[in-house]
């Protein structure tokens, strides 16, 4: 059978185009010219004889064409992709690329990863902290580790560790505060972007939060924690995040209740992917260094639970 297929390059371009809403936001993603896209979209429209795009002062919308043809184009695109990487005795590469929260990558992921590189030399690890969702398999990731309640239908989720709430502050400031229990003398470091911060923790502790100074807001983690060692108050810190700094004495505890959060990090990948020798190294390494990490803790949370696997393998492929 003869396949009347149309230029397939023009596909991709075509896909990227239509998820961006931008030829030039295309042409970044793929490392080519604005030009070079709409010379394909063009290339592409002349071939079917149908508007893909159209064009306006504020932009570019997909026509009803456009809107009907992109599910099976990018359908087609995830098959090839997927059937390519599928082939009996294709050499992987030895590369690995890893979807990870920046304060999780930092402070987890990259102290420890000489270790997995000592007992994986060949393998050549990308790290990206980009704050968007990710499409398995056209985004070109491999893991990704995503903070959540529950495990994401259709992809194979392990749980690496539970989220665990304890106050912290520098060990000038608790040398400052003297005995009093609880110490909330001291102004309070507050993680606007948490959903679950000092109003949790009182509650699930029950201990009661008295701010008789105002503290300061911050929006990341890692400014929390940095507020906190810089002694501008007591902050929430959050294992396994929190950990190194507790650790070395950056930071320390107030012998205040430890809390779970109802959120943890889980490592996800593409259920069939768990065949791939770099996916089942680096999901083996790093669920037992988070092993030991939490049994390293004075009353270690929960252990890490056993892979999630999901049973609607039609689930959405992003996350």
């Amino acid at each position: 059978m003869t396949y009347r297929l149309p230029p397939l390059n023009c596909l991709r371009l075509f896909e990227a185009a239509a998820r961006h809403q931008s030829f030039k936001k295309a042409a970044a993603e793929l490392r080519v010219t604005s030009g070079a896209v709409s010379h394909g979209i063009r290339t592409l429209e002349e071939w079917l004889g149908v508007r893909l795009f159209l064009r306006t002062g504020r932009g570019m919308n997909l026509t009803g064409a456009g809107l009907k043809y992109l599910p099976s184009v990018r359908s087609g695109l995830e098959m090839l992709s997927s059937a390519a990487g599928k082939i009996p005795g294709r050499p992987s590469g030895n590369r690995l690329s890893i979807s990870a929260p920046p304060t999780f990558a930092t402070r987890i992921i990259l102290p420890r990863l000489s270790a997995f590189s000592s007992l994986h030399p060949s393998m050549r690890v990308t790290i990206t902290t980009e704050r968007r969702h990710v499409e398995f398999p056209r985004d070109g990731v491999d893991i990704a580790i995503r903070m959540g309640r529950h495990a994401w239908p259709g992809f194979s989720c392990t749980r690496l560790s539970n989220e665990t709430l304890v106050p912290v502050c520098s060990p000038k400031l608790k040398a400052s505060l003297g005995a009093t229990v609880p110490p909330f003398g001291a102004p309070l470091v507050h993680l606007t972007s948490a959903s679950e911060d000092w109003e949790t923790w009182s509650k699930k502790a029950d201990v009661s939060v008295l701010e008789t100074r105002p503290g300061i807001k911050v929006d990341t983690i890692q400014l929390a924690l940095d507020a906190a060692s810089e002694g501008l108050g007591i902050a929430l810190g959050r294992r396994p995040i929190v950990d190194p700094d507790i650790e070395c004495g950056r930071l320390v505890t107030l012998g205040l209740p430890e809390v779970e959060s109802a959120v943890g990090y889980w490592l996800i990948f593409v259920e069939d992917d768990i065949k791939r020798a770099e996916i089942s190294q680096f999901s083996d390494w790093i669920v037992a260094e988070l092993r030991k990490n939490i049994a390293r803790r004075p009353g270690a949370a929960k252990a890490v639970e056993r892979p999630y696997r999901p049973t609607n393998r039609m689930s959405r492929r992003h996350l």
